[in-house]
């Protein structure tokens, strides 16, 4: 039958303790040991570099004060390799010790269940457990004061997680962790998505069934949420895990059947923001580990929207740094920007506007004038096919002519995202 757990609180019984080291008859009563002084009963074993510097401190202690308090150490050991590891010159002299040492002693372990050592049982002179401790709080002060007056000292109780297990999957820090990179293959019920962070500095990024390409296409866009896959260049055996197969078909095209094959859930979270260069090539290594491929920026020859001034004059109104700048667009076909300058605007169309009505990227050769903000509501209701088409990429670059711009599409070096084996 098990021994139930003794704690703080409740009263030792008078056990009688056998394989004790260094008493005549090898044996001892815990009520010897704490009649008329206190007890520490010290958890240890000879591997321990801790443990053995608390025996030497308190061996050194209890000859200095032998009335005080008495140490019971126990270990799992026997008694041979106690009495042989404790002799060596370095420890304690064994014969001269006050320490009383118990061998081969699982019975207490079961009555003080720990996980890790030292572990100390604090037990005043009525056989009382008034602490259990680490060995922290094995300290001279703390020593002597325990024996002045047990009842108002106040020591740090040790409690050891026992559902901690090295060799299995570590999780009693999942509500605490500063720092996680975590994937997970598909997983059913749950949809799919993206929280995707601001441009600037970033801690965090999760999209929960997706695929490579998004997590790819978020770190190398600062998470533009249209991709452009005229910017992405595959260069793989296996293409496969990028691309679903077109069309919702059961059978080797099953588009349900891949996404339980190649899509999955990722969560990145670092222990404060850092740029968002730093942070996408963060996204980029953990992929790379995962999915055994390469990523990189690569200037090639594109089609780009390159930006310029026509000449004409500049229409701007004052801006306001603690404003953020931003672009909406209403319901009845009007622009609505805020306290934006030019490359504002332009990142703005380019996040909000889809990759089918606006695929190619903008090149902006703008230099940028002191307090060139924009607050413009522009209407577009007028223009013709506008209810068919919405407002299209060339209505807006028209109209920004007005406004000193120029938008002409050429080839351009432009870094492309490149993927490789």
């Amino acid at each position: 039958m098990q021994p139930a757990e003794i704690i703080i609180g409740e009263k030792i019984p008078n056990l009688l303790l056998d394989h004790i080291i260094n008493t005549p008859e090898g044996k001892i009563r815990l009520a010897e040991l704490h009649k008329d002084q206190f007890l520490i009963i010290d958890f240890w074993e000879k591997w321990c570099v801790p443990c053995i510097r608390e025996m030497k401190f308190l061996d050194s202690l209890t000859a200095k004060n032998p009335r005080k308090f008495k140490v019971l150490m126990v270990s799992g050991d026997t008694k041979e390799e106690i009495t042989k590891f404790i002799s060596k010159s370095t420890n304690i002299k064994i014969d001269q010790s006050q320490l009383v040492f118990a061998a081969e002693n699982k019975f207490l372990a079961k009555l003080f269940p720990h996980h890790t050592i030292p572990h100390n049982i604090w037990i005043n002179n009525q056989g009382e457990v008034k602490a259990i401790t680490s060995g922290t709080e094995i300290t001279e002060k703390n020593i002597f004061k325990f024996g002045n007056a047990s009842d108002s000292v106040l020591l740090r109780t040790k409690k050891d997680n026992f559902t901690f297990i090295p060799s299995k999957t570590f999780h009693l820090g999942d509500s605490t962790f500063t720092y996680r990179s975590i994937i997970t293959p598909f997983i059913d019920g749950i949809g799919s998505g993206e929280l995707s962070p601001q441009k600037g500095q970033m801690s965090a990024y999760f999209q929960w069934n997706q695929s490579i390409l998004r997590a790819i296409w978020g770190a190398y866009s600062n998470f533009n949420p249209h991709m452009r896959l005229n910017l992405i260049e595959i260069r793989t055996k296996d293409s496969v895990q990028f691309f679903p197969p077109n069309g919702n078909s059961h059978g080797p095209g099953d588009r349900a059947e891949w996404e339980r094959a190649h899509l999955f859930s990722y969560a990145l979270t670092l222990p404060k923001k850092v740029p968002d260069s730093l942070f996408s090539i963060y996204i980029y290594q953990d992929m790379m580990r995962q999915f055994g491929i390469r990523v990189s920026k690569e200037n090639r020859m594109t089609d780009c929207i390159v930006v310029t001034r026509n000449g004409k004059e500049l229409k701007k109104s004052e801006g306001n740094q603690s404003i953020k700048a931003s672009l909406r667009f209403t319901p009845n076909y009007t622009l609505v920007i805020k306290n934006a300058n030019i490359s504002d605007i332009l990142d703005l169309l380019y996040r909000t506007i889809p990759s089918k009505q606006m695929p190619l990227p903008y090149l902006n050769k703008v230099k940028l004038l002191e307090d060139e903000y924009f607050n413009l509501e522009l209407d577009f209701s007028k223009e013709s096919n506008v209810e068919q088409t919405g407002v299209t990429p060339e209505m807006i670059h028209n109209r920004f002519s007005e406004f000193g711009f120029k938008f002409q599409k050429e080839k351009h070096l432009y870094p492309k995202l490149i993927v490789t084996d």
